[in-house]
């Protein structure tokens, strides 16, 4: 059964011509003998990507096209695999050869933790993914225990973007480069970036495509995961985080308005939600660093779902939700990264990690710009920046110009 499966997709693999991401998945990992899983939105091509990460590794860990067994139980209907009979079926094609084993949406077999901690156990090398539909990352990590190394993968970055749209990144650009370079930025910022809608130009088939990922992201896999109910609450928490991306959020506001329009749920039910549209990848919450029990921020892992809730291109909001998910990129984990307010001054993003103060202008003025550098002059962090888009620099000291960073230097260099 597994025998034509495993031979054809060792040469789809090996025949296959990739867009290669910018991730760095350091191949060291593979000495470390842990089952490697890889975690990641809805629609962010993560088969595309394993198939990128194999081909690294054929190349530096001169692991052959032979050993690769890759299987997408999503295509295959059973529901129990008797994963001896793939090893088996392998050994007979290749009697000389160690199996280096790839499980795509590993979540349709039900007895997959027994069989892949066997092969584990066997000094396998094993590559896992999954659909967080049907299974969420802390579930494998509780069923692998130790044995788990977690890559967490987003949708494209503004560098793996221009990549998909065959423009070329150097440290000059004339004229013409640039005013193309901004353009594709603001698409970039209009609608996001993941693979599929980044190759395709036209406007109505890229607005399709959004409300697809939405459906199916928010209301199918949520809704199937978690068996919600209350389809309006639902909706109306989801519009309310989209619709106010960057300011302060309660979940207080949200069970009163709720209230005045006859909807009864719970303040536990709703905080539930918020968890579960993180869970899935719909959004993070950030805290404030000095009152980490007080009111939260939101943002978006796709900011194209800003479109569904509001017909205004809020740039400026936009943009800052951008900086936080390079952030996220750049830091690898979302546990460093905070906003700071106390009393009237606040700061868009502190990054505890690397100790940096940093703030967001798309436009820059001088009253807007102003007032964030006065905020970055009494910060106690070393490092301070602010990043923008446009730009008019001329009023300012070569002192505060220290402070600016443009976007092209944040998120392609």
């Amino acid at each position: 059964m597994f025998k034509q499966k495993i031979l054809d997709n060792q040469e789809k693999i090996r025949n296959i011509s990739i867009i290669e991401r910018e991730i760095n998945f350091d191949s060291d990992i593979l000495k470390l003998n842990k089952i490697i899983s890889f975690v990641w939105p809805r629609r962010a091509w993560k088969t595309y990507f394993m198939f990128q990460v194999v081909k690294k590794l054929i190349n530096e860990w001169k692991i052959s096209f032979d050993e690769i067994v890759f299987l997408d139980f999503s295509e295959i209907l059973q529901k129990k695999i008797d994963f001896d009979k793939i090893l088996e079926n392998f050994l007979e094609i290749h009697p000389t050869k160690k199996p280096f084993f790839i499980f795509d949406e590993i979540q349709n077999v039900e007895n997959f933790r027994e069989w892949v901690i066997s092969l584990f156990n066997k000094w396998y090398k094993i590559f896992i993914s999954w659909s967080n539909a049907k299974l969420l990352s802390q579930e494998i990590s509780t069923e692998f225990r130790w044995r788990n190394f977690e890559t967490f993968i987003l949708p494209l970055s503004f560098k793996e973007f221009l990549k998909f749209k065959n423009f070329e990144t150097k440290n000059f650009y004339s004229t013409t480069e640039n005013a193309l370079l901004k353009n594709l930025f603001l698409d970039f910022l209009k609608y996001w970036a993941y693979p599929e809608i980044a190759l395709i130009d036209n406007i109505q088939i890229k607005e399709w495509i959004i409300k697809d990922y939405f459906n199916l992201l928010v209301y199918k896999d949520l809704k199937e995961r978690y068996k919600i109910d209350n389809d309006f609450a639902l909706k109306y928490l989801v519009s309310e985080i989209s619709k106010n991306v960057w300011q302060e959020f309660s979940i207080n506001k949200i069970f009163t308005s709720l209230k005045s329009q006859w909807i009864k749920i719970g303040k536990d039910t709703l905080y539930n939600y918020l968890i579960y549209l993180e869970n899935i990848f719909f959004s993070k919450r950030i805290l404030n660093f000095y009152s980490p029990k007080g009111a939260s921020k939101n943002y978006l892992f796709d900011l194209s779902f800003w479109n569904i809730f509001s017909s205004e291109m809020n740039f400026e909001k936009k943009f800052e939700n951008a900086v936080f998910l390079e952030l996220l990129r750049k830091n690898l984990t979302d546990d460093s990264i905070y906003f700071k307010k106390i009393l009237t001054r606040e700061i868009n993003f502190f990054d505890e990690k690397n100790q940096s103060d940093i703030e967001t202008i798309f436009k820059i003025d001088e009253k807007n710009a102003q007032k964030s550098i006065k905020n970055l002059k009494k910060s106690e962090e070393i490092n301070k920046k602010i990043i923008f888009f446009e730009w008019n620099l001329e009023n300012f000291s070569d002192e505060e110009k220290k402070y600016f960073i443009d976007f092209k230097t944040f998120f392609i260099q």
